[in-house]
């Protein structure tokens, strides 16, 4: 390692990362800034220092590779320097602090660290950054105030003043990136120098990956700010619905693996370790909210995901992601999971610890171990508590001290999972379908269970997502017949490539969707309850046939082919097309089975199937009809149209002509139904709560559950 005389930055570098940050850096303070940067040409690598501290940046996955105090670099180095940089593009490297700069030559073995007066170069004391231009030149800011130093004279010339350059003054820090191009910083923003071909820009300090501090946020309110505020009410991932579900109630769309390719691929190899396409950003906007990472530092050099021995990419740039989505989208939870696939545990877990702490700090939950009871999401949105951490049981170890006062770190003991190595999957997924039912019984009581919805096989990873993903509905349903006996659900629905999907009905985000609505439905304590207030068969396409049903104000278009609901976008102002958002019964017209006909109240407005357009001609009333208005249900076999209402129901035949009322347990079915459907399947469906009655082949049948056909039923 480096004593007192200075070996070359390039080697102590490389040698102090084998040997962990001390101990008075390993926690960040509230926030703080960057004092200098400097790049060094002969390691590829860049230094940033912020008072005892320097992070080297690994150009190769442009990320944080370590944290160390500069007294690494010698017993005598400064802490907080005022700047630094690379003199002239040579492997000499400066750092200034107050009315000193300290000299170093990374060219000799051993070098004692010395300092001159900032007077010999023509600057003024208490610089604030400094950077080298072009090997030629080398700039050093002050207030707002700019100098130029010439290579030629090594004296410094007062060369005007920031604004010119279109840069802010009392700058933090400056230096030449690995592009070329020169950039300084202030608090967490990022100027690039303006050129021939381009003004000065800026961005944010976040795309440069550096995770262990906290960096003081920019005042400026010009920046973008995409957080929005809580309203009198809102969503809970997805919809207020669910804002009543505890944590532990809630199903998650999950990544397997999800750093297993995030930042970028692995060849031919990609094929048996590759488990995700998309960025965890990527991955969090296409619906996923709950990561499970597989975490080293060997194989990365770096606090590093991976996968069996290939490096997915840096953890920092992971969190970083996941920092970003939390604040664009204020109404989500999100969960990420540090398995106990953890390399290197002893400098991992800290390592992981510091840049949450850093990163993600004020969004971490910790009500369970301090309370010792889930929150709901709610409660998670409106304290902005929103990220969950779960990591590698052996935190909680007596050798891992950290635990006990860092609360939001969960021990992976509280997730049971559903995986077995010797499931396997060749040419289907049934065995995964018969392990699913089998430990979902078997963990049914777990605090929290993680269902993998893969399983072992030789084929690549596509393969299998291919083959399991389309079962994704079938196997939450499975496990939630178990969980919700122990007032918990199926909490995540884990999965690989979940963009593999060949309609947006199949994908995991869509079944984690409805199986939240059948916790909300079974789980949650509430004024919601199930209940559908129109049905009807509405068309057939291209073989499929679909159905229509209202609820609330709220169009749910299923699909008979699949029994899935088709996704639409949420909200009581949805329509189809120009149909009713509301109504009390719908059926198809006797006269013309392409019309389908809705009531509301006295009124009955006709479509066509085939055009979803208005028809004058049937336009009518229900008085005119002579029957009731404010039926409950209507249906139509062969030529006629049975109404319902309470107990009763009458029947117009397709002539016009009315019979009735009669009474409705006459056709075996219950008074105060809220909706009957004639399905394309050849039977008749009674709905009424929760339940619903089949009527087929002479028979009626009580079946329980109208959410078990994988649609949204749920009003509140």
């Amino acid at each position: 390692m480096c004593y007192s005389t200075m070996l070359r930055l390039s080697v102590c570098v490389g040698i102090l990362a084998s040997f962990w940050v001390t101990p008075e850096a390993s926690y960040p303070p509230l926030c703080q800034r960057i004092d200098a940067a400097v790049r060094l040409l002969s390691s590829n690598k860049t230094m940033f220092f912020s008072q005892n501290q320097y992070i080297v940046h690994n150009d190769l996955h442009n990320a944080e590779e370590d944290v160390f105090s500069v007294s690494h670099l010698d017993p005598d180095f400064p802490a907080n320097i005022d700047a630094a940089v690379n003199w002239f593009g040579k492997r000499k490297s400066f750092y200034f602090k107050g009315c000193y700069y300290y000299k170093v030559h990374a060219s000799r073995q051993r070098q004692r660290l010395r300092s001159r007066r900032v007077s010999r170069l023509g600057l003024p004391c208490d610089v604030d950054a400094a950077l080298n231009t072009d090997r030629q030149h080398v700039l050093v800011f002050k207030g707002c105030q700019y100098w130029t130093i010439n290579r030629t004279t090594r004296r410094a010339v007062h060369s005007g003043n920031t604004s010119n350059l279109g840069l802010p003054c009392h700058l933090d820090a400056a230096l030449t990136w690995k592009n070329g191009t020169s950039y300084v910083i202030k608090d967490d923003v990022i100027w690039a120098l303006p050129s021939r071909n381009s003004p000065a820009y800026r961005s944010s300090l976040d795309d440069w990956n550096l995770c262990s501090w906290r960096i003081c946020e920019s005042n400026d309110t010009t920046r973008d700010n995409n957080v929005t505020h809580l309203g009198a009410s809102f969503p809970c991932n997805g919809d207020e619905r669910f804002c009543r579900l505890r944590f532990d109630q809630m199903t998650m769309a999950g990544s397997h693996n999800a750093g297993s390719g995030f930042d970028g691929g692995f060849g031919f190899l990609s094929c048996w370790v590759r488990n995700q396409y998309l960025s965890v950003l990527e991955q969090l906007r296409f619906g996923v909210r709950f990561l499970d990472v597989d975490t080293s530092w060997e194989h990365c050099g770096l606090l590093g995901t991976f996968h069996n021995f290939a490096c997915g990419g840096p953890v920092c740039k992971m969190i970083k992601q996941i920092k970003r989505f939390l604040r664009e989208n204020r109404h989500e939870v999100v969960t990420v999971n540090f398995n106990h696939e953890m390399q290197d545990f002893d400098r991992v877990a800290p390592a992981l610890l510091r840049q949450i702490t850093a990163q993600l700090g004020d969004d971490v939950n910790a009500v369970y171990r301090d309370v010792g009871r889930w929150p709901s999401l709610r409660d998670a949105i409106t304290s902005n508590k929103r990220l969950f951490v779960i990591v590698d049981k052996r935190v909680a170890s007596e050798m891992f001290d950290d635990y006990l006062n860092f609360r939001w770190i969960h021990s992976e003991r509280l997730l049971h999972s559903t995986w077995r190595g010797d499931v396997n999957v060749n040419g289907h997924c049934q065995e995964v379908v018969e392990n699913s039912q089998q430990q979902c019984r078997n963990k049914n009581n777990a605090p929290l269970l993680e269902v993998s919805i893969f399983g072992y096989s030789v084929s690549c990873v596509t393969t299998i997502a291919d083959l399991c993903l389309p079962l994704v509905h079938n196997i939450s349903r499975v496990c939630q017949g178990h969980r919700h006996l122990t007032g918990r659900a199926p909490n995540v629905l884990l999965v690989d490539y979940p963009e593999r999907v060949a309609r947006p009905e199949l994908s995991v985000v869509w079944a984690a969707f409805l199986q939240n609505v059948r916790n909300a439905a079974s789980l949650s304590r509430g004024a919601c309850h199930v209940q559908v207030d129109a049905a009807v068969t509405w068309k057939v396409e291209e073989g499929e046939e679909k159905v229509l049903f209202i609820v609330g104000g709220r169009h749910v278009v299923y699909n008979w082919n699949i029994h899935i609901q088709e996704p639409l976008q949420l909200g009581a102002s949805d329509t189809l097309g120009n149909l009713p958002a509301t109504a009390d019964a719908a059926f198809r017209r006797a006269e013309d089975p392409n019309d389908v006909c809705f009531v509301r109240g006295c009124s009955v407005t006709c479509f066509s199937v085939l055009t979803s357009s208005s028809n004058d001609y049937v336009n009518d009333t229900l008085s005119a009809w002579g029957l009731p208005c404010d039926v409950d249900a209507a249906f139509t076999r062969d030529d006629s149209t049975f109404l319902l209402k309470g107990c009763q129901y009458w029947q117009r035949e397709a002539s016009g002509h009315v019979t009735g009322p009669q009474t409705i347990t006459g056709l075996g079915v219950p008074c105060n139904v809220s909706a009957v459907l004639q399905a394309p399947d050849g039977a008749t469906y009674f709905f009424k709560g929760d339940d619903y009655y089949k009527y087929k082949d002479q028979q009626m049948s009580l079946v329980k559950s109208v959410l078990d056909w994988s649609a949204d039923f749920l009003q509140c």
